[in-house]
């Protein structure tokens, strides 16, 4: 007989209404723990954000060590917030030997710091750098330190580096170079006749150990100078130290020329921005446009192409961030660079945090007139473009402001300016000791915020004499 089990209906389970509530209610329940769980595991294994405030940073560079370096002898790198504080050791037993590179991991990002070399035997400070003045992160940043000549036996030494050779070069043109020894104002030549060739290299073996020189390199056309060279001052013996020579000398046929370089960005470039090289004739007002839309990374590289060989021009770089509303603003500056074309390897260098160049030359100091153990001295410094208040600093150390740490307002404080320069009379020094100046500018006439504030100049370092 056929079953019919396989065709019949079989008849539903019935579910009883609570169960059913109950299994939904579980069901709902085990949902939201695994969700729990899953967010809090993901919370666990996220790691904790970091204030923007405190990104940590690298700021590195190298050594221009010039100078007899004795036994046991190391260098620290100090640095601070710019204007802030006191200078306390980042880096230490660093070897002390010319382009040594050095390294500060614990920077913050987008601060502003100034930083300088030292010299220490144990712990006694011999020697400083200049002070220089970085936004964080920055690389390839050039500490010099002339070390101070000791009370050693002089030596034969040499001195040796490379030229950087600008501008129109005539035909029979050769390079001289001079040097003025420290205790004299005569100036001797020293190389002559040498080919005037960019980038080459020379060599000075007639120098002396421990003593200070001031060198030039000259162009020489039939018995005449046609550069403009400015000094560089170095102690023996010393390597990689390089002549500038910006030739004055005119084309017989005005031609095209490249002046071209890299950019040295320093700290981090905010999104939406990009670089704009500017030139302008020197002795001229109005900047315009030499290069635009320029990759905003350190070592970027800038070129012109239509300058005038033998003329001389004025190059800055801006950094330019594009606003929302489409129009461009001037974020950060380049200090000016003064050029004659033809030139290359040109560096313009940008701090991101800072958003005023520095002062392109230290104050001038005179000392005036002997007061019981102090000089009074004359405090002379250029007037820069815009600028409303000026920041003066002296002190006994390198960036130091123990002696002196004001800020001016020309206008209110009706001073007159003479040839574009102020002098301030009212400051003593202590005679006798090494002292160094620099000063600042705020575009701004009121502001006391230390970002207002451009970089510091360099230092100019004098000693009033002890009678």
């Amino acid at each position: 007989m056929e079953s019919n089990l396989a065709t019949q209906p079989q008849p539903k389970p019935s579910l009883n209404p609570l169960l059913f509530f109950i299994s939904l209610l579980l069901l709902g329940i085990l949902v939201l723990v695994a969700n729990a769980n899953f967010h809090f595991l993901n919370f666990k294994s996220a790691p904790a954000e970091v204030p923007q405030d405190s990104i940590k940073a690298t700021i590195s560079g190298f050594l221009d060590l010039n100078g007899v370096v004795e036994q046991a002898e190391t260098i620290n790198i100090l640095a601070r917030k710019k204007g802030i504080g006191d200078f306390a050791t980042v880096a230490s037993g660093i070897l002390a030997a010319d382009h040594t590179v050095w390294t500060w991991n614990d920077a913050i990002e987008n601060q502003n710091y100034e930083i300088k070399a030292v010299l220490v035997k144990g712990s006694e400070a011999i020697d400083s750098s200049d002070t220089i003045t970085v936004t964080a992160p920055a690389v390839q940043e050039e500490l010099i330190l002339n070390i101070t000549p000791k009370a050693l036996v002089p030596q034969p030494a040499e001195i040796s580096g490379s030229f950087d050779i600008n501008g129109y070069i005539p035909t029979g043109s050769t390079l001289t170079i001079f040097q003025t020894p420290q205790d004299s104002q005569l100036e001797q030549a020293i190389i002559t006749g040498l080919a005037p060739t960019d980038k080459g290299a020379w060599v000075w073996s007639g120098a002396q150990s421990g003593k200070t020189y001031k060198l030039k390199a000259v162009l020489v056309l039939d018995g005449k100078t046609i550069s403009d060279s400015p000094e560089i001052s170095v102690v023996a013996p010393a390597r990689n130290e390089v002549l500038t020579a910006h030739s004055q000398a005119k084309s017989p046929a005005p031609q095209k020329a490249t002046i071209s370089g890299t950019i040295n960005l320093n700290g981090s470039a905010p999104y939406n921005t990009r670089i704009m090289v500017f030139q302008r004739l020197k002795g001229t007002n109005d900047f315009k446009v030499a290069q635009d839309n320029i990759n905003p990374v350190d070592g970027a590289s800038w070129s012109w192409n239509n300058a005038i060989s033998g003329t001389t021009y004025d190059i800055m770089a801006v950094l330019k961030l594009k606003q929302n509303d489409g129009r461009d603003l001037d974020y950060a500056y380049s200090t000016n660079l003064t050029v004659t074309a033809a030139a290359s390897n040109e560096t313009l260098s940008i701090n991101t945090a800072i958003t005023l160049a520095a002062p392109p030359a230290p104050p001038a100091i005179a000392c005036d007139s002997q007061a019981d153990n102090d000089y009074k001295i004359k405090f002379t410094f250029d007037l820069q473009n815009s600028g409303q208040q000026y920041w003066l600093q002296i002190g006994t150390t390198d960036g130091g402001s123990d002696i002196v740490n004001q800020r001016i307002n020309p206008i209110t404080q009706s001073l007159q300016a003479q040839g574009g320069k102020i002098t301030i009379t009212t400051f003593t020094v202590p005679m006798g000791k090494n002292i160094w100046a620099r000063y600042a500018y705020s575009t701004s006439a009121t502001s006391a915020q230390l970002t207002s504030f451009s970089s510091f100049s360099k230092t100019q370092l004098f000693t009033c004499p002890t009678n």
